[in-house]
């Protein structure tokens, strides 16, 4: 039963029982209700072994998020492949054009014949067969955006909705839910949200606060370049996480007490991405208490 497998990996992932755990990973190409199509490639997948002066397909099956986070292990794969491509989604390909080991980015499925070897990005750490002590960690990973404000206020930036694309969302607070950060004194706030939750702002205490700089964040490579400019971003579990942990930014990121499995069940860091502070909901708290938390933890760090 694909489901209840899946349920058996959701599990051990959150406990951090890997390598053994990426097995069970595989059976979401079996799952009935799966969101990304299969590709139906003819070549067969990659192992992990060697191709020398062979072109191996690396290709994006999810979300923004999920591809931001694998993509780690280009450099890695990179060391047995003769050459990489890279499918993924258009809004990703001038961030990902910078990425070491990548030869060629496109946007479109690449016809039969134009590589030997495919895998889905999110099957790498499976391949390698990583732990959570041995999986990529160097960051940044993601071009040059190592820019960070050094003039006075303290400048944040801020987003408080995932893409609403999953059935049940548990990741997504509401903006009124952070107005307790509204009270620290010192910060210049950001918003670098996008989609439905910027309508948010005008019909809020932060509408004459934040500074909405939606128009600029046209893809993921000029999202990164407003974040070199920003001292901490705090966010919710979405790509804008992921954005900010692969360049080494300060992140700050609300987790809803049924976290996702990449981030575990416990804890504060997160072992994929150094740079991450993670605030965790507790059982029927409010998001408003975890914002009280946060501007308390912020207050310290002004000046």
């Amino acid at each position: 039963d694909p489901e209840a497998i899946w349920q058996r990996f959701f599990l051990r992932a959150l406990v951090g029982e890997f390598p053994d755990a990426w097995a069970d990973y595989e059976c979401r190409f079996q799952l009935p209700g799966r969101t990304t199509p299969d590709p139906g490639f003819t070549v067969p997948r990659w192992q992990g072994e060697v191709l020398p002066e062979k072109t191996l397909l690396l290709h994006a099956e999810q979300g923004y998020g999920d591809t931001i986070q694998m993509i780690r292990y280009a450099p890695r794969v990179a060391e047995r492949a003769g050459r990489i491509l890279l499918w993924a989604p258009k809004s990703l390909r001038t961030l990902l054009s910078q990425m070491n080991g990548v030869d060629e980015v496109t946007t479109n499925k690449p016809p039969d014949g134009t590589f030997h070897a495919h895998l889905p990005l999110m099957s790498l750490p499976g391949v390698f067969g990583d732990s959570l002590e041995t999986l990529p960690k160097q960051v940044p990973y993601l071009g040059d955006f190592t820019q960070t404000n050094t003039r006075k206020p303290m400048k944040v930036g801020l987003s408080w909705a995932g893409s609403g694309n999953q059935p049940l969302d548990r990741r997504s607070v509401l903006l009124s839910d952070l107005t307790p950060l509204t009270s620290v004194d010192g910060v210049e706030w950001h918003s670098i949200q996008l989609g439905k939750g910027t309508g948010q702002i005008a019909n809020s205490e932060w509408v004459s606060v934040i500074q909405d700089g939606s128009d600029q964040l046209t893809d993921f490579a000029a999202t990164a370049a407003v974040m070199a400019e920003l001292d901490l971003i705090i966010c919710v579990d979405s790509a804008v996480a992921h954005l900010a942990g692969a360049l080494d930014k300060p992140v700050w990121v609300l987790l809803s007490f049924a976290p996702d499995w990449r981030w575990g069940r416990e804890g504060e860091t997160s072992p994929w991405y150094p740079s991450a502070r993670l605030f965790r909901q507790g059982y029927g708290e409010t998001w408003a208490s975890v914002g009280e938390r946060i501007a308390t933890a912020l207050r310290p760090l002004i000046g």
